[in-house]
């Protein structure tokens, strides 16, 4: 099933008339410069990915999907609107663009039809006081990064509730604190239809986490436990290397 196909029918089930009890909730999980094979159902031996693996051994694995864009905004931006790339309004991770008032997001349609509807974790196709906020787009509540260069520290002193900048304590490790957000976006909709969008930051750089379990105690060069030892642009030698040196 190709991506459009995928959201084309999660959305014409929760506007048909009901032919169930209840209208599907439906869980979008985007995970910033994860590629596939970085989760063990996908091959991957040495990083511990436990809950996506389950996910697919119980439900389906995807194996012909692409991203909209090869950047983080304009592949949000296809993502979010269903527009190809050519006539999406973002199309470079300037920072500057938002979305327009005119573009229909997959959470307005939804929204629309009876959904609550919560993004957590990275939006960058709009910030603060443009016309692209997600409270803007269908979005019934949104909390983490607007803006897509803020999101490069996890160790931020704010994040934004909606377009309310919220404070965080010094020391307070985002990632923890945008998932709790999230599951409490679910306990509090388990009982009416949803469209959670969970936009999370990792593993996106910068690689800063609060401690380095479950790795610590692992026979590997101490940067490895928490980021990967290439630069932004890895040659296939960094690549093999650090596959080698973790063999």
């Amino acid at each position: 099933m190709r991506r459009r196909e995928f959201l084309a029918a999660g959305i014409a089930a929760s506007l048909c008339p009901a032919q169930t009890a209840k209208k599907p909730n439906i869980v979008f999980i985007l995970l910033d410069d994860l590629g596939t094979y970085d989760f063990g159902c996908y091959g991957q031996q040495h990083i511990q990915t436990p809950s996506a693996d389950k996910l697919a051994a119980e439900g389906m694995k995807f194996t012909a999907a692409y991203a909209g864009g090869a950047v983080c905004a304009p592949s949000r931006a296809v993502l979010m609107t269903g527009l190809h790339g050519g006539h999406a309004p973002v199309r470079a991770n300037a920072g500057t663009i938002p979305i327009t008032p005119e573009d229909v997001t997959v959470a307005a349609v939804l929204k629309k039809a009876g959904y609550a509807t919560g993004g957590f974790g990275k939006w960058g196709l709009g910030d603060a006081g443009s016309a692209g906020v997600p409270s803007k787009h269908g979005f019934d509540e949104f909390f983490g990064y607007l803006h897509q260069v803020h999101a490069h520290n996890y160790y931020t002193p704010f994040l934004w509730d909606n377009e309310k900048r919220v404070e965080l304590p010094k020391g307070t490790y985002s990632a923890d604190l945008i998932a709790d957000k999230t599951l409490d976006f679910v306990r509090r909709h388990k009982d009416s239809p949803f469209f959670l969008y969970a936009t999370w930051t990792l593993p996106h750089g910068n690689f800063e986490v609060p401690d380095l379990s479950p790795y610590k105690g692992r026979d590997w060069p101490e940067k490895h436990k928490h980021t990967p030892p290439w630069s932004p642009v890895p040659t296939r030698t960094t690549v093999d290397s650090w596959r080698c040196s973790m063999n």
